[in-house]
């Protein structure tokens, strides 16, 4: 598939990306690669603070994490577009394995105090041969954490901050530096340690994840996505509806 930057409703996208595309960059060395992925709030997010868009746009590579942000990319650019978040049922599984057979290090930047070394336990239990060389949690300045990667040096860094705090700590890695492989991963420490019976077998089976936090955790989940979801939405039926018309209707001269 053809990999192509667009912009995407006034945010920048990547398409014509595959899972297997995003962990051959591991392959890549001597420069920074930045990877991260945007939802349909995304946009809120870009209307609420400015300077989003420019951080996305300092991405190496930015996915879209949901089947209708996907959905909306394809129905607009006409390429090929595959949702991939980092969760196992989707890019993490692959992209563990692929570390391990590479023998890469990685280490976990993010989430409360001590979740950070609870999620280190449980992936090495799930993966023993994953080579996590050190944790750090997300709360506090940047600077500390950074020092800490760029002493480290890792060849992966996971971060789980949240949405924009995520993507400034890339760039702030690369400014400083960083020569290796980041990867946002917004949640992903939270669902590393949830129940794994958590979600039943059917929405494993249709990739109905999202749907189902809605469902069985709204008063967390419901709010957020009401207040949010419009301000891509809206946009793209719109946009997508220009475009159709465009294609079947005879412009008046």
């Amino acid at each position: 598939m053809t990999q192509q930057r667009h912009s995407l409703l006034g945010l920048p996208l990547d398409t014509g990306y595959s899972i297997a595309d995003v962990c051959n960059l591991l392959d890549q060395t001597g420069q920074c690669r930045l990877v991260t992925f945007i939802n349909a709030d995304a946009w809120a997010t870009a209307a609420s603070q400015p300077d989003y868009a420019s951080q996305l746009e300092k991405m190496t590579v930015v996915l879209p994490a949901g089947t209708d942000v996907a959905c909306a990319a394809h129905k607009l650019t006409g390429n090929d577009v595959s949702a991939i978040c980092f969760e196992m049922h989707s890019l993490a599984a692959p992209f563990f394995k692929v570390v391990i057979e590479k023998k890469k290090s990685i280490m976990l930047v993010g989430g409360q105090p001590a979740i950070d070394e609870r999620v280190q336990d449980k992936l090495h239990i799930a993966n023993p041969e994953l080579n996590i060389i050190s944790t750090i949690n997300g709360y506090g300045d940047f600077a500390p954490k950074i020092a800490r990667v760029m002493e480290k040096n890792p060849d992966v860094v996971l971060v789980d901050f949240s949405g924009p705090r995520t993507d400034a700590f890339l760039i702030a890695l690369k400014d400083a530096g960083y020569k290796g492989f980041a990867i946002a991963c917004d949640g992903f420490f939270d669902e590393t340690l949830r129940d794994d019976e958590f979600y039943p077998s059917w929405v494993k089976r249709w990739n109905l994840y999202f749907a189902y936090r809605l469902i069985a955790e709204p008063k967390t989940s419901l709010p957020k996505f009401v207040a949010a979801y419009p301000s891509f939405a809206i946009p793209a039926i719109k946009a997508i509806a220009n475009k159709l018309t465009d294609k079947f209707l005879p412009k008046k001269n």
